[in-house]
């Protein structure tokens, strides 16, 4: 994968998060729904392929 890809998922990843933290804030998601969304992505990035960009 390529660099601005890695980052361009990165950035989606940063967006859907906060995201899911307003639909929170606002009440339109519950606390039980916006962890399953959280382990849902969780579990697909550990599951993507590793990428030979290092982030850190």
């Amino acid at each position: 994968m390529s660099k601005h890809n890695t980052y361009s998922g990165v950035a989606a990843l940063e967006n859907y998060e906060s995201l899911l933290l307003a639909l929170n804030d606002a009440h339109v998601l519950s606390e039980c729904e916006i962890m399953g969304g959280f382990e849902d992505t969780a579990a697909a990035n550990k599951n993507a392929d590793d990428s030979d960009v290092d982030l850190a």
